[in-house]
């Protein structure tokens, strides 16, 4: 029994005017793996002719991630990571303080 799954590309589009460079991240093949990750996790029965006192085997493929390094759009992404993360935390507060009201 096999599971696999991949995580074929990444790529962040960069739209601030710079036409050399159109985007932050894109993944790269390296030797002969095309996808940015991949991970299989097999099943090996006791009976089979390929078990060797392991019952499972688990292969992770990593590619390459091309990153083009441009201080300006880097920051607006990072400031926009940041933004997300403190709405979330926003979001979090706010079910805790109804939690509690609804407690009392």
């Amino acid at each position: 029994m096999d599971i696999q799954t991949k995580v074929a590309s990444l790529r962040v589009s960069d739209n601030c005017g710079d036409t050399r460079f159109p985007v932050i991240f894109e993944n790269q093949a390296v030797e002969q793996q095309n996808e940015l990750l991949s991970l299989k996790v097999s099943k090996i029965q006791k009976e089979s002719p390929h078990y060797f006192d392991c019952d499972t085997e688990v292969t992770i493929g990593i590619g390459g991630l091309k990153v083009f390094w441009k201080p300006s759009s880097l920051i607006l992404l990072f400031k926009f990571m940041q933004a997300n993360k403190e709405r979330k935390t926003m979001t979090e507060n706010v079910a805790a303080a109804l939690d509690d009201k609804v407690k009392s």
